[in-house]
């Protein structure tokens, strides 16, 4: 899933959200239509202070949105592959995820160091 969105920094879920909002061309409605939710969900979440939308939604509006979870809350946008690889660190077992990491730390590294 990719968005279009300018190169410029946005710096927190909701910008984000209402540039994925803008990027669609749809209203706000069409969305929450679309993802299942109530008509003034986007709203709601988007003007009241302190609202936070939960993380079901939140996949369900990035669906529609044609985005990722990790992008609108983080700002972070996997492709397909870094995707599979934290479902499969997600279903490891903490032994496991811990020698995952040690092997991409040294594979990071011996990398870095090939490149300088």
């Amino acid at each position: 899933m990719q968005h279009q969105i300018s190169p410029v920094e946005i710096n927190d879920w909701r910008s984000r959200l209402r540039s994925c909002l803008t990027a669609s061309g749809k209203t706000r409605s069409q969305v929450c239509s679309e993802a299942g939710l109530n008509p003034a969900y986007l709203t709601q979440i988007l003007e009241q202070k302190g609202a936070t939308p939960r993380i079901d939604n939140l996949q369900k509006l990035a669906n529609v949105l044609q985005t990722t979870v990790t992008y609108l809350v983080d700002g972070v946008d996997m492709g397909p592959e870094a995707t599979e690889c934290l479902s499969l660190y997600t279903a490891m077992t903490p032994e496991r995820r811990s020698a995952v990491m040690c092997i991409m730390r040294d594979l990071a590294a011996r990398s870095t160091a090939l490149d300088a």
